[in-house]
């Protein structure tokens, strides 16, 4: 729960201080005046909606009281007019399928691979295994999904890119 919290607020403080706030602001000075004006207005609207307005402190609070009394994670902002929670209930199922069939394959690799380390105890297919293993640690897994999502869809166009289906 202290983790979660801490991580709440880390990414809310990171996301305020974020570079493009700023630069989004300087850009607008090469506008005409009647295209800022409304685009001003604009972000305004968005601004009051999403409580943008406020002080961070009291958005972090605001956000944290509902989530925990009522478990209620707001408005999407990407998809709008829906609920955060209802595109995490819509999306729940494929996630839990993914992660299934990562687990799935995760274990029988990892069984087979030791069973032939097993069986082959001190020899070099032991030591290359090993060597293998500890690489995949390793490697994090941002990164090996960025590779196996290059090949599995661009390269081999096995699978698509996004989507499910």
């Amino acid at each position: 729960m202290v983790m979660d919290t801490a991580m709440g607020m880390a990414t809310v403080m990171a996301t305020e201080a974020s570079p493009g706030r700023k630069r989004n602001r300087k850009s607008w000075g090469k506008l005409t005046n009647f295209v800022k004006q409304i685009q001003e207005q604009a972000q305004q609207i968005i601004r009051e909606k999403y409580g943008l307005d406020q002080p961070v402190v009291k958005r972090y609070t605001t956000y944290m009281k509902n989530l925990l009394t009522t478990g209620d994670f707001g408005e999407s902002i990407i998809y709008t007019g829906q609920s955060a929670n209802d595109i995490i209930k819509n999306n729940t199922l494929v996630s839990a399928k993914i992660g299934l069939l990562g687990l799935l394959f995760q274990t029988t690799i990892g069984i087979c691979l030791g069973m032939v380390a097993a069986l082959n105890r001190g020899k070099p297919v032991d030591h290359v295994i090993r060597v293998l293993v500890v690489l995949a640690i390793c490697v994090p897994s941002f990164v090996f999904a960025s590779v196996l999502q290059y090949f599995l869809a661009f390269k081999w166009k096995l699978v698509p890119v996004f989507g499910w289906g």
